[in-house]
């Protein structure tokens, strides 16, 4: 496969031949075409220049106008039927066929058949005929004669008054026209065979010229992926190849660059790294300290949770005791206010009982007084007025009865009036006593509502504050992971930076940034440093690697 792979100069000389084949292809397509009708052109042009050359022949040979007498063809007072000289002397000067039709008919032709006698008496293409017969225009193109495909023009013959009594033919055998075609294409074909040969010799000098400067450019590449990064290839032209070796010198001076300070960033991360494994030991000794810390935290915050949550429950049991004493003080009052209104009641009944015995000793006294006075008319009626007597003193002492018990209700009504009235007195007392005992009673229960509401809140902050201890302790124990992780992490990230100086050290970049050239030339007698040399320089103690495994 190695044998069939093009060279870059071969490239650019197929390419440049290639380009200018199809070039010369495309051109000899357009020229075939164009010349082509440029041919055809011509050749009407000049069957145009034949037929009026053949005009002027008849009208000077034979002057007069054109007729039909007895079925024959008249140029004047001559006879064309069978009259060749005209057509035989056009064809001599111009080299083309010449006939003379009567309507649609030759009678007048060197146009000759297969067996090689005149076509006399043959008829004309029926597209000729409708076109210049019938329309009486003129037709140019390409028309079958006598078997035969010619460049033809065909135009009217007309007599005195205008008819069209013939036709005027000029024409050339199509295969005359296609050798000259042939012949022309032939000649271009030369011609590009020719400029194709001359672009090959053109290439061949161009690609000398351009790939001049290949070479050193492939050498310093060379040197470069075998790790060189000191190469420098002279820029040997200003082309596109001297602007790429200019590019390849500028990248492979980054690259020198960019190598030393990956050297130096790698000593870095190696110090960093160190720094962060020690950081990471102290902060894991102390996130541990710190989880031993809050699980001791979360144990006391979950006791003091417990406790607030049983004396929330006990608040509540005491607001449920509030609630049914303040129910029980509550029916109390009612009672009480209900008493009050039933010994204001007694005492209005007292009251009328007093007014109803007022009465009862006006009738005693009324009762006594009657009684009097029927004595005294029973002692006015002597014997017979005795008995009646008896009878009023009856009534008398009756009303005197009365009235001593009247006076003795009257007494005790007084004092149950007076006792009432001191009952109602206390019951009064009683009552607003009642009435505070429930005020009193009715704030103690809102104050232990407000006590239950705060020891729930208390409570549910209590829990929430549980809550976000266990969180802190999951996260100080991810973190104690994490640094576990990290220092994991930091061990590969050093390893890998051991490596890194191991696959850095096989690229060679000169001096050390920053060293004395003399002292450069003491290290080596081509002037030139490893990176080798830097590890020793540094103490990093890496071993050199090769450009395989880079």
């Amino acid at each position: 496969m190695r044998n069939l792979t093009l060279t870059l100069k071969k490239k650019l000389i197929l390419a440049f031949v290639l380009v200018l084949g199809i070039t010369g292809l495309v051109i000899f397509l357009m020229v075939n075409a164009n010349t082509k009708k440029v041919i055809i052109n011509g050749l009407i042009e000049q069957l145009k220049v034949s037929q009026k050359l053949g005009n002027s022949l008849l009208d000077a040979k034979y002057p007069g106008n054109w007729a039909i007498r007895d079925g024959m063809l008249y140029k004047g007072d001559m006879l064309i039927n069978g009259n060749f000289e005209v057509v035989d002397e056009i064809k001599k000067q111009t080299g083309a066929v010449a006939t003379v039709f009567m309507g649609d008919t030759r009678v007048s032709t060197n146009v000759v058949k297969d067996d090689g006698t005149r076509a006399v008496g043959t008829l004309v293409a029926p597209e000729v005929a409708e076109r210049v017969l019938r329309s009486g225009l003129e037709y140019q193109g390409e028309a079958d004669v006598v078997g035969k495909k010619y460049q033809s023009v065909y135009s009217p013959i007309r007599d005195a008054n205008g008819n069209v009594i013939g036709i005027w033919f000029v024409g050339v055998e199509k295969s005359v026209l296609n050798q000259e075609i042939r012949f022309l294409n032939f000649y271009m074909m030369w011609m590009v065979l020719v400029i194709l040969a001359a672009g090959v010799g053109i290439s061949v000098i161009l690609a000398n010229s351009i790939l001049k400067a290949v070479p050193p450019l492939i050498e310093g590449i060379g040197r470069a992926a075998n790790g060189d990064l000191t190469v420098n290839v002279p820029v040997m032209t200003e082309d596109e190849i001297g602007q790429i070796t200019d590019k390849f010198n500028k990248m492979v001076q980054e690259q020198n660059k960019s190598l030393r300070k990956v050297l130096q960033s790698a000593e870095n991360v190696e110090n960093a790294v160190k720094d962060i494994n020690s950081g990471n030991q102290d902060l894991s000794q102390r996130t541990q300290e710190q989880a031993s810390t809050l699980e001791e935290i979360a144990s006391t915050i979950e006791e003091v949770t417990a406790s607030i949550r049983q004396t929330a429950e006990n608040s509540e049991q005491a607001d449920q005791i509030s609630q049914t004493t303040l129910a029980v003080v509550q029916d109390g009052e009612k009672v009480v206010e209900e008493t009050m209104e039933a010994m204001q009641q007694i005492t209005g009944s007292s009251k009328q009982i007093a007014d109803i015995i007022k009465v009862v000793n006006d009738i005693a006294f009324q009762t006594n007084l009657l009684a009097l006075n029927a004595a005294v008319e029973a002692a006015r009626a002597g014997e017979q007025g005795r008995g009646f007597a008896v009878v009023a003193a009856e009534v008398r002492n009756l009303a005197s009865r009365t009235a001593e018990s009247s006076r003795e209700i009257e007494k005790l009504i007084k004092e149950s009036v007076q006792r009432v009235e001191n009952g109602n007195a206390l019951v009064q007392r009683s009552g607003e006593v009642l009435r505070q005992i429930v005020e009193n009673t009715r704030r103690a229960s809102d104050m232990v509502l407000e006590i239950t509401a705060t020891m729930k809140e208390q409570a549910e902050a209590s829990q929430q504050i549980q809550n976000a201890i266990e969180q802190l302790n999951q996260v100080t124990q991810q973190n104690a992971a994490m640094v576990e992780e990290i220092a994991a992490s930091g061990e590969a990230l050093g390893a890998e930076a051991e490596n890194l100086m191991e696959i850095v050290s096989s690229f060679k970049i000169g001096e050390k940034v920053g060293e004395p050239k003399n002292k450069k030339k003491e290290r080596s007698g081509e002037g030139q440093g490893t990176f080798s040399q830097l590890k020793q320089e540094k103490n990093l103690g890496f071993q050199e690697d090769s450009l395989e495994q880079f």
